[in-house]
C-alpha cells in the first residue's frame, strides 16, 4: 500500500469526535496517536483525498473507524485500477518483451542465472523499464492505421536515449498490431462492446446504448473475454 504520509497535501485538517474538522499543520496531522487501550481500542487512522490534495486525521472512534475503512478500500481500488492500466502489455498477450540483457541497465553489473538465455525470462529488467501502454486506450487508438502521437502510448521519459526509445517504439507497435489482427476479426457489435467495456461503462450503460437488457449484455461480455483470454491476452478487458 501505499504510504501517503510522505505525500505533501495543500492542506491538513483534524477530524473531531463529533465529525467537524479544523485545519491543522502538516506535523500536527501527521504526529503519532495514543496506542489502543481496554478504555479505547481503536488505532489512530487517517483519510487521504490525493484528488483534493488533502489530509484528515481521525478521531480514535467509530466514526473515524468508518471513515478509515471508506477510505482504504477507495485508495486500494485506485491502486489496482493504476496498477492494471500501466502494467506491461507485453505480460498481458503473447508478445514477448524484446529487452534482453545487452539493452538492460544492470548489464554490466548483474548476475543473475538468465544471462545464459539473453535474459528472456529476467524480471529485474523490469524495474524502471518504460516499455509500457494503457489497457484503457481506445479501440481507435489501439488499431488506427496511422502514427500519430498517442497519449497512452508515447509516454516518453525525458530520460530515454534513443536507442531505448527506438526499441519502447517497436515493441508497442508489435502489441499494437497484435491487437489490431484479433480485433478485426470481431463483428461490429463486438468491437462497439469492446470499446465500451475498455471504457469502464456499466453493463445498464451498455444495455441502453444497444437497446437490451443487462442479462445479455453479461453473456456477451463473457464471451468476448473469452475470445481475447484464448488469443493470450486475459487481462487485456
Amino acid at each position: 500500500m501505499v504510504d501517503y504520509k510522505s505525500f505533501h497535501f495543500k492542506e491538513y485538517r483534524i477530524m473531531l469526535p463529533d465529525g467537524e474538522s479544523e485545519k491543522v499543520s502538516r506535523v500536527e496531522c501527521f504526529r503519532n496517536g495514543d496506542m489502543p487501550t481496554e478504555d479505547n481500542p481503536f488505532k489512530q487512522r487517517w483519510f487521504f483525498s490525493p484528488d483534493q490534495g488533502l489530509a484528515i486525521r481521525l478521531p480514535r472512534n467509530e466514526l473515524g473507524e468508518r471513515w478509515y475503512r471508506y477510505n482504504d478500500t477507495e485508495l486500494r481500488a485506485v491502486c489496482r485500477r493504476l496498477e492494471k492500466e500501466n502494467a506491461c502489455l507485453a505480460q498481458k498477450t503473447k508478445v514477448k518483451c524484446p529487452i534482453r540483457c545487452e539493452d538492460c541497465k544492470f548489464y554490466d553489473t548483474c548476475e543473475s542465472k538468465e544471462r545464459a538465455n539473453g535474459g528472456v525470462k529476467c524480471k529485474r529488467k523490469c524495474e524502471g523499464c518504460y516499455l509500457h501502454m494503457s489497457s484503457t486506450a481506445s479501440l481507435e487508438e489501439l488499431t488506427g492505421e496511422d502514427d500519430k502521437v498517442n497519449p497512452y502510448t508515447d509516454r516518453l521519459s525525458q530520460e530515454e536515449d534513443p536507442e531505448t526509445i527506438l526499441i519502447r517504439k517497436e515493441a508497442q507497435k508489435e502489441c499494437q498490431e497484435a491487437v489490431r489482427k484479433l480485433v478485426s476479426t470481431l463483428s461490429e457489435d463486438d468491437q462497439r462492446l469492446c470499446q465500451y467495456m475498455l471504457e469502464k461503462k456499466t453493463n445498464r450503460e451498455i444495455g441502453e446504448l444497444f437497446g437490451i437488457t443487462e442479462s445479455p449484455v453479461r453473456l456477451r461480455k463473457a464471451k468476448l473475454r473469452r475470445i481475447f483470454e484464448e488469443a493470450g491476452m486475459k487481462n487485456f478487458l
